[in-house]
Formats: structure tokens, sequence, C-alpha cells
């Protein structure tokens, strides 16, 4: 696929939506729930982030498991290099789900149970934190 097609995939501000035949609609979006999840992920000190494809269910984010994969977070990452990053990994492995795609053995998992934290848009007070730590939105010297 062309790289064109990574790039329009943005995670980090949404969820990617998609109609897939006997699945119906799928989800592609970031680990973290809700709100500027990098920003979060980069304040909290994650070591990495990643991205879900899963199908819908009820409850939200709530729908069987197709794929994920894991993005690490390094100390060089701002918020727009690790949303890149991530962007970029959930549509390959969005591009590649699609392409070896096997009715057969195709087995969509439960999502494992958990108390997942929903986090919010960042606050002033967010900010104020995120940049006490050094932490930089962008880095123009970083692709």
């Amino acid at each position: 696929m062309p790289e064109e097609f990574f790039d329009g995939l943005e995670l980090g501000f949404g969820h990617v939506q998609i109609f897939f035949g006997v699945f119906g609609v799928l989800f592609l979006h970031g680990e973290l729930r809700f709100g500027d999840v990098r920003f979060h992920a980069l304040l909290g000190g994650a070591s990495k982030v990643g991205a879900t494809l899963h199908l819908v269910a009820k409850g939200f984010d709530t729908g069987d498991l197709l794929t994920q994969v894991e993005v690490p977070v390094t100390a060089a990452d701002s918020v727009y290099s690790l949303n890149r990053r991530t962007s970029m990994s959930g549509g390959k492995l969005l591009a590649s789900f699609l392409e070896n795609y096997d009715p057969q053995s195709t087995r969509p998992v439960p999502q494992p149970a958990g108390d997942w934290k929903e986090y919010t848009y960042p606050t002033p007070a967010d900010v104020r934190a995120f940049r006490g730590k050094g932490l930089q939105f962008y880095k123009p010297d970083y692709e």
C-alpha cells in the first residue's frame, strides 16, 4: 500500500470506522480511551502505546478484538511523533488485516476485563505538569 494511505489515519484524535462484510463495523483506535491519548501516555510515563482493531459492540470500546500492535514510547517522543508512529503502525495493522483476512481462521477474541481509565483532553493543569516534566508537543528535529 502507498505511504499516503497510512498518513491519512489519525488515531490520536479519533477513531477510524470501516464497514467490513461479515463483521459489520470495525473500529481502529489507539490503546488508551478518550481524550488526547498520546499526551496522557507521555505524561503518565507509559513505556508503550498501541493500536487496536476491534468489532463494535453495545458498550463503548467493548467489542471483540481482531488484532493489535504495540508501539514503544521513547525518550525522544513528542505528542506529534508518538501520534504519527502510532497512526502509521495502526494503518499498517489495518492494511495487513484486510490483505490477509481469512474467514475460516479469523476468530475475534473477547477484550480482557479491566477497569479502563477514561482520559479527558488535557486541562491547563495537565499541560503545566506535562511541560514541567520537559515533555513537548512537537519537536521539529524529530522524524
